[in-house]
C-alpha cells in the first residue's frame, strides 16, 4: 500500500526535525506549516501528513507521527527510490514489500532501500524468478 499524500499547497513555517540516512542520500524532515505538519524527503515531492498515519502508526496524530518516523529509522518501512543517473528523481515510503519489488522489477531505475541502506541486489533478482 502506497501511503497517500495531500497536495503541498501550504506555506512552510519551520523545520521541526530532520534525520539523514547514514549514507547521506536522503534527509527525512518534519515541517510545520500554517495549516499543519508534513513529513517527507528534502528536495523531493513525496510527503505525507500525521492525520493520514493515524490508525496505522498511532491512535492520534502525534503518536502516529512518532510511530511513522520510528518505523522508517528502524528499517521497518521500505523506501522506494527512482534514480536518474547518479541522483534521485523521487523517493517515497512503502509498507508493501511485494508492491515495491514488483515496481523494481518493472523498472531498472527503481531501487529499494531501508533507512540504513540499500537492499541487496539479489533481492530484486529473486523477485524476477
Amino acid at each position: 500500500m502506497l501511503l497517500k499524500a495531500k497536495p503541498n499547497t501550504m506555506r512552510r513555517i519551520m523545520v521541526l526535525e530532520e534525520h539523514t540516512t547514514p549514507d547521506g542520500l536522503l534527509t527525512l524532515s518534519v515541517h510545520k506549516f500554517i495549516d499543519g505538519i508534513a513529513i517527507g524527503f528534502d528536495g523531493l515531492a513525496w510527503h505525507t501528513h500525521p492525520d493520514l498515519l493515524v490508525g496505522s502508526y498511532g491512535d492520534d496524530e502525534e503518536k502516529a507521527l512518532r510511530g511513522f518516523i520510528s518505523a522508517i529509522l528502524n528499517d521497518k518501512l521500505l523506501i522506494v527510490c527512482l534514480t536518474a543517473g547518479d541522483g534521485l528523481e523521487a523517493a517515497w515510503v512503502e509498507d508493501d514489500l511485494h508492491y515495491a519489488l514488483d515496481a523494481a522489477v518493472e523498472s531498472k531505475a527503481i531501487k529499494i532501500r531501508y533507512w540504513s541502506g540499500w537492499l541487496p541486489s539479489h533481492t530484486n533478482a529473486s523477485a524476477q524468478a
